[in-house]
């Protein structure tokens, strides 16, 4: 009987290590939130587009004072540079594709700030189409370092004849979108009942939006209720038979 029980116990440990692992796969570890922002999404040969990079939620115990990761660009189309952060507390550093911001004073901080900027100046001649910014192997430090995710953004390189044309376009995309705005109003008054239906269960559900990530964190702690719950059953029927 003592053998039977020891194997049933280290059966639902094994089944609990488990669960608990598969569980960890939906948590994250960042201990900052890096943030890429273009002042301008579309430009011309001879533009400049600034890509301000923010630093925010910054978890990590002593805080940040460098970053530093490496730009991935189409250096056909761009001509790279740096700019120090707006609030003066930043410098930057440039090798190749190597960035480097410092905080000026090297004093840590967990302040949601920018801390640089990067400067993308298009080439004349540079081809028309969209372009990917990719920043990588982003670290930050103090005492200590620690990565985090890549990021990106997009910027498009367009021709003056596409930006004057994309006004043209706009004015046209305005009336289509009030006339489906009238076809669309017509169509609900027709179906009001199954609108307030669609309605009432569209409200229920947004009432839990963040269903999966509560039943992640809730499954390993009912798991290990019905565990401990299941050994004191256990317990209990082994003194009652004997």
């Amino acid at each position: 009987m003592k053998k039977k029980k020891k194997i049933f116990i280290i059966l639902m440990l094994v089944f609990m290590v488990i669960i608990l692992s598969c569980c960890k796969v939906f948590a994250t570890d960042e201990s900052c939130v890096l943030t890429i922002t273009p002042d301008k999404t579309q430009a011309i040969a001879g533009d400049r587009i600034i890509l301000v990079l923010t630093a925010s939620n910054i978890t990590a115990e002593n805080g940040i004072a460098i970053y530093n990761g490496l730009i991935d660009y189409n250096s056909d189309i761009f001509e790279l540079s740096l700019q120090d952060s707006s609030n003066g507390k930043w410098k930057g550093d440039l090798i190749e594709n190597s960035i480097t911001f410092t905080k000026s004073d090297l004093e840590s901080t967990k302040d949601n700030q920018e801390i640089g900027r990067i400067i993308l100046k298009i080439k004349s001649g540079a081809n028309i189409g969209k372009q990917t910014i990719i920043l990588k192997n982003n670290e930050f430090a103090d005492s200590t370092s620690f990565k985090i995710s890549d990021i990106s953004t997009n910027v498009e390189v367009i021709t003056e004849n596409s930006n004057n044309n994309n006004n043209v376009i706009y004015d046209n995309n305005k009336n289509e979108n009030n006339q489906k705005k009238n076809f669309i109003v017509d169509q609900e008054e027709r179906k009001t009942a199954t609108y307030n239906a669609t309605v009432n269960t569209s409200t229920q559900a947004n009432k839990f939006p963040y269903a999966g990530i509560i039943l992640n964190r809730i499954i390993p702690v009912i798991l290990i209720v019905a565990f401990i719950v299941g050994i004191y059953s256990f317990n209990k029927y082994r003194k009652i038979k004997y």
